[in-house]
């Protein structure tokens, strides 16, 4: 019996990278808006997991960089946000990797770009 995802051509699997722009509001009350990206790829041992557990990958993924960037943020000032953004892409690789690794999926890498956007 083979089994079709929508938006997937049957037997397609690879690596890719997302990239996402999330706002949140720091501990200080300054929006900041922090540009992310994730590059992943499927787990060579766990390629069924890779295709039948998650119907829209990319979409879980950002689904928990976004919780993972929410948990981080807003307990921090807008000086620490600038100063440890390679500490908060570090978080979103070691939690992303941990939950995504049950699907099939490594995080490969993760950064956060320089810039950051904020609004008062």
């Amino acid at each position: 019996m083979a089994v079709h995802r929508p938006g997937r051509r049957p037997g397609q699997l690879a690596g890719q990278s997302d990239h996402a722009d999330l706002e949140t509001k720091t501990k200080d009350k300054v929006f900041v808006t922090i540009p992310i990206s994730v590059q992943n790829r499927v787990r060579p041992e766990k390629v069924y997991d890779a295709f039948y557990k998650l119907s829209d990958p990319m979409q879980q993924i950002q689904a928990y960089v976004e919780q993972v960037i929410l948990g981080h943020v807003p307990g921090m000032t807008l000086d620490e946000v600038f100063a440890s953004q390679s500490g908060i892409a570090a978080a979103v690789k070691q939690e992303l990797d941990a939950d995504m690794a049950g699907f099939g999926y490594e995080i490969v890498n993760c950064w956060s770009l320089t810039s950051c956007r904020t609004r008062r």
